[in-house]
């Protein structure tokens, strides 16, 4: 029920992003940030509705899960917290990586720890964790 009326704000937050935009207003850095991340995303006009779609590989996404973690990464970028992900995402960058692909990285490891939380799989403190990943990721892609 919870995740119901979550994508429910969602698809209400897009729709007032959309008319904003038609109007030439600005609702926050917030709307902006998603109209950024939208932007990117082509593939995902009109389907943000739907649980999941097939990509061009044949992964199946989440375009509402994709969206909502790229959200999630721009902010912790954005305040630097933690300071973990600022820095591993500016040294990946500065070793000539793909500034939407580096986010993308980041986006796994944290689905990868919200993931381990959930079925109580993880063995230390999570935020310990993702950072601990987040370091392995700086270093095992400048090798």
């Amino acid at each position: 029920m919870k995740e119901k009326r979550l994508r429910g704000l969602l698809d209400e937050y897009i729709r007032l992003l959309e008319v904003s935009e038609s109007l030439g207003e600005i609702v926050s850095e917030d709307g902006e940030m998603l109209k950024d991340i939208m932007y990117e995303h082509p593939e995902y006009a009109g389907v943000l509705h739907e649980e999941e779609i097939e990509t061009e590989d044949g992964t199946k996404v989440s375009p509402r899960l994709h969206i909502v973690v790229e959200a999630i990464i721009q902010k912790q970028l954005a305040k630097a917290d933690p300071p973990e992900v600022r820095d591993t995402y500016q040294e990946l960058i500065d070793g000539g990586l793909d500034p939407h692909e580096v986010r993308h990285a980041i986006g796994r490891i944290l689905i990868e720890t919200i993931w381990l939380i959930q079925h109580n799989k993880l063995s230390t403190e999570p935020n310990h964790y993702y950072r601990n990943q987040l370091a392995e990721l700086w270093s095992g892609l400048l090798r």
